[in-house]
This record gives structure tokens, sequence and C-alpha cells, in this order.
């Protein structure tokens, strides 16, 4: 049984994102069911600074700031770039 995290990102503002720019989330799944040992960074290729991610869940901001987070459980998020 494969226990999941799964990302959205959310664009706010004015972006001015070259053809080839990429940002890149990579996620690290829970290692077994009812833990929260999962993690997620993010690579922004400098195009967008660590103090403007948020992390969320639902409505709930988990993190302010960073380019990783930790001790995730299974579960869907969404990284916030402002």
């Amino acid at each position: 049984m494969k226990i999941s995290l799964i990302f959205s990102l959310i664009f706010t503002g004015l972006f001015a994102f070259g053809v080839n720019a990429q940002i890149t989330v990579n996620v690290t799944n829970v290692s077994a069911p009812g833990l929260c040992d999962g993690t997620a960074t993010v690579d922004t290729n400098n195009l967008v600074a660590a103090a403007s991610l948020t992390w969320m869940q639902g409505s709930t901001v988990l993190q302010n700031g960073g380019y990783m987070i930790n001790n995730l459980c299974a579960g869907q998020y969404s990284l916030i770039f402002m």
C-alpha cells in the first residue's frame, strides 16, 4: 500500500518566468500508514525567494518561507508562491 503526499502549486501576483523556467517539487512519501515522516523540497532554480513561499494543507498554513518542509502526514498540500 502506497501512502502518498499530493502537491499543488499556486502562483499569486505577477511572475515573468522564461520559456525554460522550471520549478520542481521533490516529495518523499511517508514510510508507513499513520506516520508523519514525509518531506517535500521545492527547487525554484532561483526564480522565487524562499521567503515568498507558503506551505499549506487546506486553509491551514504549515510554514511560511523555506524551500523544504518536514514531518508531513499522507495527504494533500499546497505550495503558494507570492
